[in-house]
Parts: structure tokens; C-alpha cells; sequence
């Protein structure tokens, strides 16, 4: 792993901005109805105040927007929010790590595939005393279901480099938001219903070398959190 074409975690992440998430490859057509989705789901009105924790190509920024949702998004990656600002000038976005966003009174908080890339303890911290009483924390995350914890943590391209756990198991994410004051209001884990025959033959999968390969054996978790007190 010595020819990395990146000497950090922020240079890491310009370059994934500049890979995928470019308004002709990262946009609604990969999303489908899940920017419609979040917001039916957390029940946002005009009005609310709204926080995208990792904002990707900006789409989901700029769909509460156009519901007159005040709302803005933030990327540690000055590329990322370079994109983003292009793809949806209309919108607001700040190069900020999310863990440092100091915003109160908030309706929503969302993180769509971002929330691996930091502790899990310290962003439910965060977004708890980001959030108003009643207001509302949706996550999409990924855990590996088809690897040992040996495997996954064997993934030193990946988890170096990468940097996103694939490894938090559902219980233990949920009960960690609620001893930050997170009910739980809203589940949906893809791997209900998979074949136990195929998620043991997962396990027997190689290691993905190095990114861009695909990493093998993931499913996507999605949670919608209620702040109903402060801890």
C-alpha cells in the first residue's frame, strides 16, 4: 500500500468527490424517490430546519429546499462541496466536519451514507443536541452481514483509508442513540429475509484488494430517530 495516490483522509475524500460525485454520475437517477422518501418519512413541513451530515452531490439539500425547508449541507471535502454548490447553486453548503456542526433547534438530521465515517457515539451526541424535542434523525448506513469482525477489520485498504465501519450491528446502534435521548420511531434492514445458506457463503468471499472495487457482502440499514429529551 505504498503508491496511494492520496497522503490524507480530506485528500481522500476530493478524490472520491471528484470520482462519483459529479451531477451527471451521482444524481436522482441513482437515488430514485429517496430524497421524497426521507422527507415523507421524517414528515418535514415549510419552515423546518433541516441538516444534511455528509452532503454528497447536494440532491437531497436541494429537494427539502425546494419544499421551503431551510435547511443546508455539510462535507469535510472542499471538492465535494465545490460539486455540490455547481450541481444546486440555490442551495446552501459548508465545508465543515460534521461532528463540529454547531447548529440548535433543528427539525431533521440526516446522514445517507456517511455516518461510517466516524464514530457512531460521538455523532448521535452531536446530532442529540443539534435536534429540537420531537425532532428527527434519519441514517442509511451499511454493515458487512457477510464477514467475520475479523474479516472486516482485516480490510486495511478499506479501513485506513476508507475509513467507513462497516462493522455496527443494528442492536447496539440503536441502543446507543437512545441513551443519547434517540427513540427509535422507524427500522428497515435489508438483510431480513436473506437465506442464511447465502450470507454464510458471503463469509467465505476474498477481501476486496483496493477501492474503487466493489465491497462485497454489504446491506443497507435505514433508521429514523425521535429526540424526545435531553440526556
Amino acid at each position: 500500500m505504498t503508491d496511494l495516490p492520496w497522503k490524507n483522509s480530506e485528500e481522500f475524500y476530493d478524490m472520491h468527490a471528484e470520482l462519483v460525485l459529479k451531477k451527471g454520475t451521482y444524481n436522482a437517477a441513482d437515488f430514485g424517490d429517496m430524497p421524497t422518501r426521507i422527507l415523507r418519512l421524517a414528515q418535514l413541513k415549510p419552515g423546518d430546519v433541516a441538516v444534511d451530515l455528509g452532503c454528497g452531490s447536494g440532491l437531497l439539500v436541494d429537494t427539502m429546499r425546494k419544499e421551503n425547508v431551510f435547511c443546508f449541507g455539510v462535507s469535510n471535502s472542499a471538492a465535494n462541496v465545490a460539486h455540490a454548490k455547481k450541481n444546486f447553486p440555490e442551495s446552501r453548503f459548508l465545508k465543515m466536519d460534521m461532528l463540529s456542526v454547531a447548529a440548535h433547534g433543528v427539525d431533521l438530521v440526516t446522514a445517507v451514507e456517511s455516518a461510517g465515517y466516524v464514530p457512531w457515539d460521538s455523532l448521535v451526541k452531536v446530532v442529540a443536541t443539534m435536534l429540537s424535542i420531537g425532532g428527527k434523525f434519519y441514517c442509511k448506513d451499511f454493515i458487512a452481514y457477510g464477514h467475520s469482525p475479523e474479516a472486516v477489520q482485516a480490510r486495511d485498504y478499506a479501513q485506513r483509508y476508507w475509513t467507513y465501519d462497516f462493522s455496527r450491528d443494528p442492536d447496539e446502534v440503536i441502543a446507543t442513540a437512545e441513551a443519547a435521548g434517540l427513540r427509535l420511531a422507524h427500522l428497515y434492514d435489508s438483510r431480513r429475509g436473506v437465506s442464511p445458506d447465502f450470507v454464510q457463503s458471503c463469509a467465505a468471499l476474498p477481501v476486496p484488494p483496493q477501492y474503487p472495487s466493489t465491497v462485497q457482502c454489504v446491506s443497507a440499514v435505514e433508521y429514523l430517530f425521535v429526540k424526545e429529551s435531553n440526556v
